[in-house]
């Protein structure tokens, strides 16, 4: 590889590779700037669909603008204000998930997956006739079956001798076979960038170890991540979304500087991990503080709500609440690390992790049932909260967020010994399976009485 800059492009310093194809695509440098300026990364993608993007870091806040919207194979990214890398400070970015996201073409409405196609497919044959479901037609409810009829000799065949199995039920079950993994579910490649052709600098400053690897530093980073959500957590021990956000049909609304349970859930993952890992106090202390918000209503700016008189820590703290299922989970899971760190320092005060994760423990192991459909899981609770009339359909959990909901739970059941938590968690699991709850009985089936 060569590697050579540029200063003749008036304020612009390029530094060209000459071959970078063997260099990777994780990007480092570091940079101390004086006043607003960018940074230019011209990359080339792999084979088929051999394209050139400049992906452009500005200074400046949560902005993204993707190539479809600058229509210019132009990716544009926000690194925040100069006015925050007075001093020398490193930047690492993953070109690969940089360009995956930045070519990402907007949608108003998620694809469907081959898997939710399927699933689709299963329950209009769950609710036909097994005359009709080779050809898929549905059955006439009110046409009465001839005497003779293949669907007569099928049920007197199964009570002499069982269940017949059809064609339809065994390629039903080899279909199902074949859909082990799901396309919304699938890992896109990670081979996005196959070279780096330049990188571009332009304003007032300094920059210097600019270097391209296919290992990410992910200690070095995870470090960094940590030391920011330190630097970063307001007096109310939060980190406050800086963005509105609308749910229901902008029935409700969320206005910027709310909190979020799962994200402060997860930033407690992140500190006790950095805790364990150094010893350092102030991570585990930082954890600490982010569970205050917990005890605070939705209504006062926290993340509490309840629901029969049982709390629940809100993803989205709306006013009625939501009661996003997973969200609600991955609180926990940060509750459940941060008391685990806690018995490893052996702090023997009242610690609000233990009281906070029982409560949620408890919470979720009674309104669990809520979610269960027979055929799969709900996302939320909105249907019952906003008091509409019932105007307001369930929301069901997507494919990828129903196979979420069991992982969690069935980490959630090596963690406690509950068999709500396991069942609900092999219930739904077979739900992946085509195995769904069973329906009533036909009418004259009823056991007597």
């Amino acid at each position: 590889m060569r590697l050579y800059a540029d200063v003749s492009d008036g304020d612009a310093a390029t530094v060209y590779f000459s071959n970078a194809t063997s260099t990777g695509a994780i990007l480092s440098l570091d940079l101390r700037l004086f006043a607003n300026s960018s940074i230019t990364v011209i990359v080339e993608t792999s084979t088929p669909d051999t394209k050139t993007y400049r992906i452009v870091y500005v200074c400046t806040e949560l902005i993204l603008r993707t190539a479809f919207q600058t229509a210019d194979s132009v990716i544009i990214y926000g690194i925040g204000p100069a006015s925050g890398r007075r001093q020398w400070t490193t930047i690492t970015r993953d070109l690969d998930v940089d360009v995956l996201k930045g070519i990402s073409k907007p949608t108003r409405r998620r694809a469907s997956s081959t898997y939710a196609r399927l699933r689709r497919k299963q329950f209009m044959q769950h609710q036909m006739g097994p005359d009709n479901r080779k050809n898929g037609e549905r059955d006439d409810r009110n046409r009465k079956s001839k005497p003779g009829s293949g669907r007569n000799k099928r049920r007197a065949a199964e009570g002499k001798a069982g269940r017949v199995k059809t064609k339809g039920d065994i390629d039903g079950r080899q279909r199902r076979r074949a859909y082990t993994e799901k396309v919304d579910e699938a890992v896109p490649p990670t081979a996005v960038v196959r070279r780096v052709i330049s990188v571009q600098f332009r304003g007032d400053g300094f920059f210097d170890n600019l270097t391209l690897s296919w290992t990410t530093p992910h200690l070095r980073m995870f470090r960094r991540s940590a030391d920011w959500l330190v630097r970063h957590q307001d007096r109310r021990g939060g980190w406050a979304v800086p963005v509105e956000r609308r749910l229901a049909d902008g029935r409700l609304l969320l206005a910027p500087g709310w909190y979020s349970a799962m994200a402060q859930g997860q930033a407690m993952s992140v500190l006790t991990r950095a805790y364990l890992l150094t010893g350092d106090q102030k991570y585990l202390d930082a954890a600490k503080r982010a569970t205050a918000l917990f005890d605070v209503p939705s209504t006062d700016g926290g993340v509490l709500a309840s629901l029969f008189n049982l709390p629940w820590y809100e993803e989205y703290p709306t006013v009625p609440g939501t009661f996003v299922l997973n969200g609600f989970i991955y609180a926990l899971f940060g509750l459940y690390d941060l008391r685990s760190a806690e018995d490893r320092a052996k702090r023997r005060e009242d610690r609000n992790s233990q009281r906070l994760y029982a409560a949620g423990v408890d919470s979720l192991r009674q309104l669990l049932p809520l979610y269960d459909t027979g055929t799969g899981s709900l996302y939320d609770l909105r249907h019952v909260t906003l008091l509409d009339g019932g105007r307001q359909a369930p929301h069901r959990a997507r494919s990828d967020y129903h196979v979420t909901h069991v992982i969690q739970l069935l980490a959630l059941a090596t963690i406690n010994s509950d068999d709500v938590i396991a069942s609900t968690a092999a219930r739904w699991l077979a739900y992946l399976e085509g195995r769904w709850s069973p329906k009533l009985p036909a009418h004259g089936s009823y056991p007597d009485r």
